[in-house]
Formats: structure tokens, C-alpha cells, sequence
């Protein structure tokens, strides 16, 4: 593969040897024609050569006159033909060059930009199709993000749907007066504040993921000690678990584990951890939290026994907005949880996985880097 400025260079060396074989060979022509119209024998060569100046008004004069004619016209040809050659040459790989960039013009990302064997030329078309490529890459992220936003209204409308109609329903049961009691009045404003305490952990979900989302979310990093952090998180969860039925277990190493993290943002994760295992488990499940410390690394384990998730699913879980449709029914979600989740522990510099078995329970591992 050459560059133009050699293609050129040789264009140029090779006009200059054809004006100088051109020359050479009409000169040598026109001198022979010369020689041999001009007197044989030694007198008249004699009086020839005397009279050198009398024969050049009258045969070399035409003679010059012809060569000049021969020289430009064949030079002339010469060039023209080698100027066309290369206009071809470079000419065509810009042509289709053009023709690619109005494809791209015209919204068609899927034609490739074919290279060039001059190396200029030839980056230019690496250059365009590497624009195509990420003109291709962000339309499909575009589309991506569109059918994502198309899920997301769609869930929140479906996930905000129910605890409205509920509300709505127990409070036309107060102005009615259906419920008539204390007890069933205090049983309706119970329902009520869950209801509106959903709504709300949406609201905030909904406003986390935008802050993640534009990275305006800030963190607030301070030394945590993991044991007496899930001992506080057990506690808060332990009354609601058994409420529902299930068996809470929690195992902690002897020794203090400490990380670096936002304790906000951690408590975030774990909730929503808990959360999960709590609303896909069986009737009389368990749930079981423990921690582990490997340096330089400390491991939170979420498992429970509940419905756990497909091989396909697993690979999405992460995915924002994702959520299995076999659930959508009987539990309420946005999809949202477990990507911003994602997203919190990967900013504490850890790793976050799932281990799981459809009807086998599932297994969620956290990754901290341990503080130094």
C-alpha cells in the first residue's frame, strides 16, 4: 500500500523520463533524416559545411520546427494519458467514498466503507467507517435506552397502579364508614402507610437511578466495622421476616471486618437484598445473612430459599429495568433494585454476583475491598 505523495512523485518522475526519451529519440531521428539527405562524397560534404549557414535557413530550420512539434505533442499525449491514469486511481476510491458517506447521510449505518490501497485514502475510509461504527453502536444503545424508558413507565404505571387503587379503596372505606370500628379503621391507616411507603421507596429508587445515571449521585466514604453494620440491619429485618413466616439466621466472624464505604449506600444494597428474599421466597422459607473476611477482601452472603431464577434471567438480573415476567403477578417491582445495587458496589471499588436455581433459592454475594 503507497501514499499519494509517492503515486504522485512517480507520476512526475515518469513524465520527465518520457520528455527526455521523446526528445532523445526524435532528435536521433531527425538527425539521421539529416545525415542522409545531405551530400555522400567529400567535395560536396566540403561545400556543404562551407556553406553551413546557407542550408540551416533552408533545412534545419523545418527540421527544428518539426522536432519542437513532435517533442510538445508527444509530451502533451504523454501527460494526459498519465494525469487520467491517476485521476482514475484516485478518483474511484473517493467516488465510492462518497457514495458510502451519503448511505450514511441517508440513515443506512450497515454499509461498510470499503479501505483504499493509497494509505491516505485508505485512513480516511478507516477513519468514516470507525464513525460509522459508533453512529451504529450508539443508534442501538438509542433504541435500547428507548424500549428501557418504554419498560420503565410501563412497570412504575403497573407498580404504582395497585398500592393507589389500594389507598384509594380503604379511605372510601373510612368516608363510608364501612369501616366502622377502631380496630378496622386502625387496620385500614396501617395499609395505607405501607402503601405510601412503597410509593415513597419508588420515588427514591427513582430519584437514586437518575442521580447514578447523570453522576451527580454523591458518596460519603467513612471506616464501617460489617459486624456491628449487619447485626443493625438484622435487627431491623428479623421482626419482619418472622412476621411473614420465614426463619432469619445471621453468621458473623469473632474478629472486626472493616471497609471503606458510604453507610447510606451500603444499608441501600442490603435492604434491597433482604427485600428480594423476603418477597420471592416460599412459605416458610428462611433467609440466612453471613459474613466472611479474606484479605483484602471481606464477602456478604445473601441466601434464600425461595423461588430462585432461570438460567436466562440470571444473566439479566443486573440489567436496569429488568424483571422476570413469571413474577410480575404476585409481586410488585420496578427492575431498578438490583441495577442500582450494581451500581453502588462497583463505586465502592467491590463486586457484586448471584448464584442461583430456579425453585432451589438464591445466593447473593457482595465483594468489599477490606480497609487498610
Amino acid at each position: 500500500m503507497g501514499d499519494l505523495k509517492t503515486r504522485f512523485t512517480k507520476t512526475y518522475l515518469v513524465i520527465i523520463g518520457v520528455f527526455l526519451a521523446v526528445v532523445l529519440v526524435i532528435t536521433a531521428v531527425l538527425i539521421l533524416i539529416y545525415v542522409l539527405s545531405s551530400p555522400s562524397d567529400s567535395f560536396e560534404l566540403h561545400n556543404a559545411m562551407h556553406n553551413y549557414w546557407e542550408m540551416e535557413k533552408k533545412v534545419l530550420t523545418p527540421y527544428a520546427f518539426v522536432w519542437v512539434i513532435c517533442v510538445l505533442l508527444a509530451v502533451t499525449v504523454t501527460c494526459v494519458i498519465l494525469l487520467m491514469r491517476l485521476y482514475h486511481k484516485v478518483a474511484e476510491p473517493i467516488s465510492e467514498l462518497k457514495a458510502a458517506t451519503d448511505h450514511i447521510c441517508g440513515g443506512d449505518l450497515n454499509t461498510e466503507i470499503i479501505g483504499s490501497e493509497d494509505r491516505e485514502i485508505n485512513e480516511l475510509c478507516r477513519s468514516l467507517d470507525t464513525m460509522r461504527q459508533r453512529l451504529k453502536a450508539n443508534q442501538v444503545a438509542e433504541e435500547a435506552a428507548r424500549r428501557d424508558r418504554s419498560l420503565l413507565i410501563a412497570n412504575i404505571s403497573h407498580d404504582m397502579r395497585t398500592p393507589v387503587t389500594t389507598i384509594k379503596g380503604y379511605l372510601q372505606a373510612i368516608r363510608d364508614g364501612v369501616a366502622d370500628t377502631p380496630e378496622q379503621v386502625e387496620k385500614c391507616y396501617r395499609h395505607i402507610y405501607a402503601k405510601t411507603e412503597f410509593l415513597e421507596h419508588l420515588a427514591a429508587d427513582m430519584t437514586e437511578f437518575s442521580q447514578q445515571e447523570s453522576g451527580r449521585l454523591c458518596y460519603h466514604f467513612e471506616t464501617v466495622e460489617l459486624k456491628a453494620f449487619l447485626k443493625d440491619m438484622a435487627a431491623e429485618y428479623r421482626q419482619e421476616t418472622e412476621d411473614k413466616g420465614l426463619a432469619f439466621s445471621l453468621n458473623l466472624p469473632e474478629e472486626a471486618v472493616l471497609i471503606r464505604a458510604d453507610r447510606h449506600r451500603l444499608q441501600r444494597v442490603v435492604q434491597n437484598l433482604l427485600s428480594n428474599a423476603m418477597k420471592y421466597n416460599k412459605p416458610g422459607g428462611s433467609i440466612h445473612v453471613s459474613l466472611e473476611a479474606a484479605a483484602p477482601y471481606g464477602y456478604i452472603r445473601v441466601a434464600d430459599s425461595g423461588i430462585g431464577i432461570g438460567g436466562d434471567s440470571l444473566k439479566k438480573i443486573f440489567d436496569t429495568f429488568y424483571r422476570e415476567d413469571s413474577s410480575r403477578g404476585n409481586v410488585s417491582g420496578h427492575g431498578l433494585g438490583l441495577a442500582i445495587a450494581k451500581q453502588i458496589i462497583e463505586n465502592h471499588r467491590g463486586k457484586i454476583w448471584v448464584q442461583s436455581r430456579e425453585g432451589q433459592g438464591t445466593e447473593v454475594f457482595l465483594c468489599l475491598p477490606l480497609s487498610q
